[in-house]
């Protein structure tokens, strides 16, 4: 987890997992429209009360199965494998070496990992008492304001690129040709880009970042609808006006970590779509 600052104000662009075929989202119960805004979050996240944090970090992972997650860790010839049964144990495996076994694995950990990050987010979230998003859903809309780094697009190149329009609020509809959107019943939204399938939880809502605004955490999960590359991210999204683009903050930084990003991209590279599978 890294802690990144963005347009003046501090705030963490905290990355983890959802995939597709993964444990579904109960519908949302909303808080009401009226400020101050109080620290929502989804059923999802199977928290009963914020006073229960510590608790559910400590209690097993999948409540139907308290034997764990299997990871393992390459060390020359050896290979050693091991169970996390809770956050706790995940969160310090993970920093030890350890990841999971295969592709689905390693979508496994990610997902986990994920709904412990947003658990521990809510642990220091705080009600807002101003809100540019509170009436914002995932809805067949959703696309024209969201960023394009929701898309989970792997290569350097497009991460570059999706960095380059967050910095410009450019939305993912105005970089990549989004094919199909629907609207689920359970209050998430799954997009195609050709042969690449994403899928969008809203988990939390509150002032993460003790600024007064409201913040929100999407959960984003996705990959290759024939192959088996799957990637996923939680994302910490805000914005300073109503209806306008959400921003990933300091998205540049977090890229820059695993890409050289000097390349300086204009309008015409930004909205360029080369890639397989995408629109040109």
């Amino acid at each position: 987890m890294r802690v990144l600052s963005g347009r003046g104000r501090a705030r963490g662009a905290l990355l983890a997992a959802l995939w597709l075929g993964g444990a579904g989202a109960a519908p949302a119960t909303e808080s009401g429209g009226e400020p101050p805004y109080p620290v929502w979050w989804s059923p999802v996240l199977e928290l009963d009360s914020l006073d229960d944090i510590d608790a559910r970090l400590t209690r097993a992972l999948w409540s139907s199965d308290d034997q764990g997650m299997t990871l393992y860790k390459q060390e020359g010839y050896t290979r050693t494998e091991v169970r996390a049964k809770s956050c706790i144990d995940l969160k310090q495996l993970v920093a030890d070496g350890y990841e999971g076994i295969g592709s689905h694995g390693y979508w496994l950990r990610q997902f986990e990992q994920a709904q412990c990050t947003a658990i521990r987010m809510l642990k220091d979230a705080e009600s807002a008492p101003t809100s540019y998003l509170h009436d914002f859903r995932l809805d067949s809309n959703a696309v024209n304001y969201l960023p394009a780094a929701v898309a989970l697009k792997p290569s350097c190149f497009r991460m570059c690129r999706e960095a380059a329009a967050n910095d410009r609020l450019i939305p993912l509809s105005k970089i990549y040709k989004v094919i199909k959107v629907e609207a689920l019943s359970d209050g998430r939204l799954d997009f195609w880009l050709n042969d690449w399938r994403i899928r969008l939880t809203l988990v939390a809502r509150a002032d993460f970042t003790r600024d007064g605004l409201e913040d929100l955490l999407l959960l984003s999960s996705g990959g290759t609808i024939m192959g088996r590359g799957a990637w996923a991210h939680l994302f910490l999204l805000s914005r300073d006006a109503s209806n306008t683009v959400f921003h990933v903050p300091d998205l540049d930084r977090h890229v820059s970590w695993r890409c050289d990003c000097e390349q300086a991209f204009d309008d015409t590279e930004i909205f360029r779509d080369n890639g397989p599978g995408d629109a040109n």
